[in-house]
């Protein structure tokens, strides 16, 4: 099967599952997105996706460095 019938695949049957959960269980909405980003949550730390920041760790941070006298109001 090619990667773009394995990804319709997936999508089907997470909308299939969604949608029986959705029919079947008396869960909220929200409560059934919280756990679909758990996963998300899951697979990514996990599934080794790793991000690695771009700012050099070396220079001070200008957020947490800044004075009283720095702030406009």
């Amino acid at each position: 099967m090619k990667q773009n019938e394995q990804i319709d695949s997936l999508t089907m049957s997470i909308d299939s599952l969604v949608d029986r959960y959705i029919a079947e269980f008396d869960l909220p909405i929200a409560t059934i997105i919280g756990v679909l980003e758990e996963k998300k949550v899951e697979l990514v730390l996990g599934g080794g996706v790793h991000f690695e920041s771009d700012m050099d760790q070396s220079e001070p941070d200008e957020l947490t460095d800044s004075t009283d006298d720095d702030l406009l109001i």
